[in-house]
């Protein structure tokens, strides 16, 4: 009896083939059926922890293959053929096919899975991080939030000794690159650090040392997506610079002088043009903002859903006037407008006078901000939403310096405090009636 079962060949199943009446047996392993390789297969070389393998270069969980030879995949290590073992009695696993000294451990298999989901994925998480700086006994930070670094491409460490060195994962966007280290069983050694360090402005470590060693892909999947488990290891990317250069702008708190005030008492253009076609548009809104203010307030349509147009004609409703008999005072160039993005000024000064510049209540520039924020989706940009230990930011500023001329113009009053952020200001006019009639003594900016 002959048996070439390539480099293996199996006594147990020799035996039964002789019972079998065979005489020459030529078979390879793909053409072994499932029931007869179990007879094959030795106990004393079982590996039941082999839980991932390579099939057409992918790594793959023996719960994502068939059963048998069927699966057609190969260790990760050793590159050679694996059955998968996925009976009713034993924890399905992977097996080779033929007696080898290969010993996969699981925890290696897992983090090497791990990094292959990442890479797959083409994402990671960059977590939330703050800059500090402080100045002229001012301290001020800015908080960014955690986001997703959603990539292009991505690299998957060699398993291989490789000469030059590289991350477990690296994930291209553009001209970004993201670092991953994937700490699973143990941290990244401080030589590695250094280097990632030194090579790579942004790089992250995602905290996977909790799961099992042979931790299923229904394990690592939503671990990966646990924001908790992301860590910055170097964080020197573009946008931590541009923070830092707001932070320390944002820290020093601008108070505008006397003289410069004075200067202020005739306002000038927010731009070289003024926004005319802005207040035509406003103008035709005014029958519809008189209605709105009639209506009850469960059926008015809510500030968020109107037009810029519409929103123009209800801040002149609440002033008692129409959009063609704004005075410059309320569409005026204020240092630092470019804050508020693509809000023209027309529309957050005639909105801020309205809110607070009619009535009998003090007010100051946090509150004015705080209203704002909650007004304009815009202040959600990384420079309006700037933090200072005095609640100062450029956004508060903004509001600060434009309260400071309305008082040098006569439209506000304002009261000192002990600091320049505890100043309050207090409207003129302290009823509808009155500030119509006070903003139409000032000459139209729209002739």
């Amino acid at each position: 009896m002959v048996l070439n079962f390539g480099e293996a060949t199996s006594f147990k199943v020799a035996l039964f083939l002789q019972f079998s009446g065979c005489d020459i047996v030529k078979l390879k392993w793909g053409q072994i059926p499932n029931w007869l390789y179990a007879l094959h297969m030795p106990d004393d070389y079982e590996n039941t922890s082999i839980q991932y393998a390579l099939r057409d270069g992918q790594i793959r969980h023996i719960s994502e293959v068939e059963h048998g030879f069927a699966c057609g995949c190969v260790c990760i290590e050793c590159q050679q053929p694996l059955i998968a073992r996925k009976g009713a009695i034993r924890q399905h696993h992977f097996a080779h096919t033929a007696k080898t000294n290969c010993n996969p451990s699981p925890e290696k298999l897992t983090h090497r899975y791990a990094k292959n989901l990442i890479a797959t994925r083409l994402r990671a998480i960059e977590p939330a991080f703050e800059v500090r700086a402080a100045a002229a006994e001012v301290e001020a930070w800015a908080r960014h939030p955690a986001s997703t670094f959603e990539a292009q491409k991505a690299e998957v460490e060699s398993l291989a000794f490789m000469p030059d060195f590289k991350p477990d994962v690296l994930l291209h966007k553009g001209a970004s690159k993201l670092a991953v280290e994937v700490y699973f069983r143990h941290r990244v050694p401080p030589e590695k650090a250094a280097r990632i360090v030194g090579r790579y402005a942004h790089a992250v470590d995602v905290d996977l040392s909790d799961l099992p060693a042979n931790a299923s892909p229904e394990e690592i999947s939503p671990a990966l997506d646990s924001l908790p488990r992301w860590k910055w290891l170097n964080n020197h990317s573009e946008l931590f610079g541009k923070l830092q250069q707001q932070v320390e702008r944002c820290s020093k708190l601008y108070i505008p002088k006397l003289k410069d005030l004075e200067k202020k008492k005739i306002p000038t253009s927010y731009s070289i043009q003024l926004p005319r076609q802005k207040v035509q548009e406003g103008q035709g809104k005014v029958e519809w903002a008189e209605g709105w203010r009639r209506q009850p307030l469960e059926y008015r349509r809510k500030y968020a859903e109107m037009t810029p147009a519409e929103k123009l004609a209800i801040h002149c409703s609440f002033l008692g006037l129409t959009p063609v008999e704004l005075p410059l005072n309320l569409m005026q160039n204020v240092r630092g407008q470019s804050v508020l993005g693509q809000v023209h000024g027309l529309y957050w000064q005639t909105w801020m006078f309205a809110r607070f510049g009619v009535g009998v209540k003090t007010f100051g520039a946090l509150d004015v901000e705080r209203a704002a924020r909650q007004t304009y989706t815009e202040l959600a940009s990384v420079r309006a939403t700037l933090q200072t230990a005095n609640g100062f930011s450029e956004t508060t500023e903004l509001f600060y310096e434009f309260m400071l001329q309305l008082t040098a113009q006569g439209l506000l009053e304002q009261h000192k405090g002990q600091r320049a952020w505890l100043h309050t200001f207090s409207p003129v006019a302290k009823s509808r009636a009155e500030v119509a009639a006070l903003l139409r003594a000032l000459p139209p900016a729209i002739s």
